[in-house]
Formats: structure tokens, C-alpha cells, sequence
């Protein structure tokens, strides 16, 4: 399931990427590779799961850079939805779309119909495509596929780490539940050492988050937007109990660690695609907070 917000946004021109692009892993579709400063060979890693705008958006392959140079990690960000997700004119006509009108008689004027005629004209191509063919469920098993050989192929002593958000949101909670393989000595053995998402989307709450931390009580960390359609405060906090009757208490006994914390005032989207012009919390400090709440999770979880 997807929402307006996760086409809306703002591209981020703060920083420029730093990272390369590789053929790893086998696999078909591109790697951006992020990695920490003067340290080319990191022990753990950290894969990146997108929103829906993959690595067409500037802002994930920025967002990723500042993942590795916090953490000392090696940041993969995989072009894995299918189709390579949606173009940044994609969230110009969504923008336009769905803008709010300045005042009433704004309603007299024909360029805002022009305007918004053109959105929905550019953004339907993709956006409609998207929703049948590009579907986190759908591109799940690569997802899965792609994070055991990145675990195979850590170095001795090495940790893997998911973060997600929307698009990503539904792998990055989902592979808390996986085995590091399919079949001997890592079917028995969590695929990751920690998992962060934010405004999650596609999964069927609480049931989806019960199961995935269920199994190997994965560290887990969801940054969630007070107002969102897809998984809001509400939502959140529905989950929150649920884990507490099926695991126990986070952090006690053998109920694992999760935390679910509420980003007041914030929409969907806004750990990545928020206005940096935005005031307080729905803008530059919500995104922050979200960034360093990540980085803090897996430098406990990851070292």
C-alpha cells in the first residue's frame, strides 16, 4: 500500500554524493556504495533500502554517505525495486498536484488547473505502473536474496545491519525474521544484527512486526511520523502493545530490544524527503533527530 506522501518531498541539495556505483552480489541492478572515511575495508555493513524514488532521489544516496561516515560501516544501497523506482519529476508533478491553494480565488485563475492537469498527466504514467509491478511485497525474495550474500560475505567478526524507509520500511522490518540461509549451519542463525526503519509501508501491523521480531528478537527501531497514512501514532503504539503481550517488555528477559518513537508533527516521508526550510519538527529537526536516531542504533548494535 502506498500514500500521496510517499511521492512528495523535497530534493535535497545540502550535500553532494559521495559514493560509487558497483556490480555486486550477482545481481542485475546497480549498488551504491558508501563508505566511512579512511577506513575502505569495514568490518559491518549496513544495507539501504529505499523509498520509492530508489537511487533517482539524491537524498538517499546523500543519506546513505552520512550513514557510513557516522557509523564506520560499509552503506550498501541497492537499485532493487523493480523498475528502479520512480523519476524526481515524479514528486514535481505530485507536488504540483497536491499543493494547497493559497486562496479561494485562486479558484478563478486558469494556470492552477493548468498546473495541476500536468501533474496528474505526468505523474499517472509512473505512478499507476508503480503500484502494480513495483510492490515492496513483490520484490521481497530479492531483497532477501541480496541480504544473505552480503551476510555471507562479511569478514570474521563482521555485523549486518537494515535500515528502510517507506518502499524499504517493509524488507528492512521483514528481514528481522530471516535466517542468515536457506539451509545449514545459518538456518538457524538471524540474517541481521539490527534493523531501523522509518514510516514504514505495506505491512500489516501489528501482525507483520510480531513475526519478523518474534524469531530472533532482532534490535529494532521504527521512526514514525505522527500523521501518516500508512503508519501513524496510532498505529504504532497498537504494534508497541502487541509486542509487549507476544515478547514481553522490551529489553527484559528474552523479549528483545524495539523501540517505536513518534516524531511529533511530522507527515510521511519526512525522515527522508523533509524541507529543510520546514519549521521545528516537520521539517529540518525531525529529519535530524531521525538521522541520529539510526546512527545511534546501529553504533550500539553494530560495533
Amino acid at each position: 500500500m502506498v500514500c500521496r506522501d510517499c511521492f512528495r518531498g523535497t530534493i535535497h541539495d545540502f550535500a553532494t554524493p559521495k559514493g560509487t556505483l558497483s556490480d555486486l552480489y550477482g545481481s542485475s541492478y546497480k549498488t551504491y556504495v558508501s563508505l566511512p572515511p579512511n577506513d575502505p575495508k569495514p568490518k559491518s555493513t549496513i544495507i539501504f533500502f529505499c523509498d520509492a524514488f530508489g537511487l533517482h532521489l539524491p537524498n538517499n544516496k546523500i543519506l546513505a554517505d552520512h550513514y557510513a561516515e557516522q557509523t564506520g560501516c560499509r552503506v550498501l544501497t541497492p537499485d532493487i525495486i523493480p523498475g528502479g523506482g520512480c523519476s524526481e519529476k515524479c514528486m514535481h508533478a505530485m507536488n504540483e498536484v497536491f499543493k494547497p491553494l493559497p486562496s479561494w480565488w485562486s479558484l478563478l485563475d486558469p494556470r492552477m488547473y493548468f498546473n495541476k492537469i500536468w501533474g496528474i498527466s505526468t505523474f499517472a504514467p509512473t505512478f499507476i505502473p508503480f503500484l502494480i509491478t513495483s510492490s515492496a511485497p513483490k520484490a521481497y525474495p530479492e531483497c532477501l536474496r541480496y541480504a544473505r550474500a552480503v551476510k555471507a560475505d562479511l569478514p570474521a567478526g563482521g555485523k549486518l545491519g537494515a535500515a528502510g524507509f517507506c518502499w524499504g520500511g517493509y524488507p528492512s522490518t521483514k528481514l528481522c525474521g530471516e535466517s542468515a540461509s536457506a539451509e545449514g549451519e545459518g538456518a538457524t542463525k538471524p540474517l541481521l544484527d539490527a534493523a531501523f526503519s522509518a514510516h514504514p509501508s505495506s505491512l500489516d501491523a501489528p501482525k507483520d512486526f510480531v513475526g519478523a521480531l518474534g524469531r530472533f528478537k532482532t534490535p529494532y527501531f521504527c521512526a514514525v511520523a505522527e500523521f501518516d497514512f500508512l503508519f501513524n501514532k496510532g498505529a504504532a503504539e497498537q504494534t508497541e502493545a502487541a509486542l509487549r503481550k507476544e515478547l514481553g517488555p522490551s529489553g527484559e528477559g528474552k523479549a528483545g530490544v524495539y523501540e517505536f518513537f513518534i516524531h511529533k508533527g511530522a507527515h510521511h516521508g519526512f525522515s527522508v524527503r523533509a524541507s529543510p526550510d520546514a519549521p521545528g519538527e516537520v521539517g529540518k529537526e525531525s529529519y535530524e533527530t531521525a538521522a541520529a536516531q539510526a546512527v545511534e542504533w546501529f553504533n550500539k548494535y553494530l560495533k
